[in-house]
């Protein structure tokens, strides 16, 4: 993409503008996304890892409260019965969102001031998080229908790029500069963890304004409002069940090494600076700039599935080598492998961001977002949860190959290059069931 150039200027208005109902909307929505971008680098990244650290966690503990949000979303199965009695359900999704903000973010960051016990402390981040997720699950599903109505099928892979680029950039500048303050601070003033999640927590009530702005859908049904339809639409639609297979399989793959895990030993144990992880995170805008043009060619093409399992292989010797990351080498090896993660991660989150509508038909879809929100945070729970006791279960144990210390984290790293490459590979051979 040639950002300044007439043709791609004339495309970003055509996508993005004040003059159509549709279009104002898409642009709304994108500021609601920019938001959650940052939201997510300052309250689910390396930031949420360090501060549930600085609270006295251990890498276990970090992974459990890590993964109790996608137990919680599983209650997205309630979703539709409850906003299916709503004609128009604005209000009802500015109040959630609220909510979840304040549980999520201002009252988990204050917890630690009330509860100095670390046992307790845990079960208190637990319960909160849990609740928080419960109000979540409840409602996404309704913003995301909300939203994805006002955008056309022949604009998405345009809208995504644009979105990932723009919200890439916004936050990776945000990041820098507290990830920049966190290593000069950290230890003078520990109190910067907090500081980044009250500033975290601004930002979600910017998010819950502009949630609401874009213009409601009449929602289209079928069927009658059912619990039991969240599941009886879908499986009726070979073509989505086949999908949602493979995005649960992705999902698993994806989070069975847990971020958290991850981050807490980069930074704990390899002790890699905030600042040279945020800074590799945020030269990712570099490559959507320059490298979403190619990848959106293939996408037309080839298709979304061929796209995705493409990139997904292509990931997988890259996380294998990942694993071999320690405090004498990150430097040369994480510049290797995050940029190269870089290049192919264009194409895998272009892709992996339309998965859930390729095959998802214009009727019914809070039963079908609600079903693909059942899969992604059922498959995402039991990842981290096997991940956490991995972890728990192997302690300080490790082994060595290749002259490399092995240790736990390193290890779910190992099988997750395994996963990369086997489950995309089963996508191609079943590419005809997709298409």
């Amino acid at each position: 993409m040639k950002f300044g150039s007439r043709q791609e200027a004339g495309n970003f208005r055509r996508v993005f503008n004040f003059k159509e109902t549709k279009a104002r909307s898409r642009v709304f929505v994108m500021i609601y996304s920019l938001m959650n971008s940052v939201n997510s680098y300052l309250t689910a990244g390396v930031f949420y890892s360090g501060f549930l650290a600085h609270t006295g966690m251990d890498a276990s503990q970090v992974g459990l409260v890590a993964a109790i949000p996608f137990l919680a979303n599983l209650f997205c199965i309630f979703s539709p019965d409850l906003l299916g009695r709503f004609r128009k359900r604005k209000a009802v999704l500015i109040g959630a969102r609220f909510m979840y903000h304040t549980l999520n973010i201002l009252t988990v960051t204050l917890l630690p001031y009330v509860v100095k016990d670390v046992s307790v402390r845990t079960v208190s981040f637990c319960a909160i998080v849990f609740a928080a997720g419960v109000i979540n699950a409840l409602s996404l599903p309704g913003i995301t229908e909300l939203h994805i109505s006002n955008i056309p099928g022949e604009l998405r892979s345009d809208y995504f790029a644009y979105v990932q680029t723009i919200g890439a950039g916004v936050a990776g500048a945000a990041i820098l500069l507290l990830a920049f303050l966190q290593d000069r601070l950290a230890e003078a003033n520990p109190e910067i963890f907090t500081w980044i999640r009250i500033i975290a927590y601004a930002l979600a009530l910017l998010d819950v304004v502009f949630m609401a702005l874009p213009s409601e859908p009449e929602y289209r049904r079928t069927e009658k409002v059912k619990l039991s339809n969240t599941f009886r639409v879908p499986l009726k639609n070979r073509k989505y069940m086949w999908t949602m297979l493979f995005v649960f399989l992705w999902t698993f793959t994806q989070t069975f090494a847990v971020t958290n895990i991850i981050d807490n030993y980069l930074t704990v144990t390899s002790h890699v600076p905030y600042i040279f992880i945020c800074a590799i995170n945020a030269s990712y805008t570099l490559f959507l700039i320059f490298l979403q043009r190619p990848w959106k060619k293939l996408i037309r093409r080839t298709s979304w599935f061929r796209t995705f399992a493409i990139a997904a292989i292509l990931h997988s010797p890259t996380t294998l080598l990942y694993a071999f990351t320690n405090s004498a080498n990150y430097i040369p090896l994480m510049l290797t492998v995050r940029l190269t993660q870089h290049v192919i991660g264009v194409g895998a989150n272009i892709t992996a961001a339309n998965l859930a509508f390729v095959n998802m038909p214009e009727e019914n879809r809070t039963e079908y977002m609600s079903f693909y929100y059942i899969a992604v945070n059922l498959s995402s729970f039991i990842g981290m949860s096997l991940g956490t006791l991995w972890i728990r279960l192997i302690g300080a144990n490790y082994f060595t190959l290749f002259g490399v210390n092995i240790t736990g984290p390193q290890q779910l790293l190992l099988f997750q290059g395994l996963l990369q490459f086997l489950v995309p590979l089963f996508i191609l051979l079943s590419i005809k069931k997709l298409e």
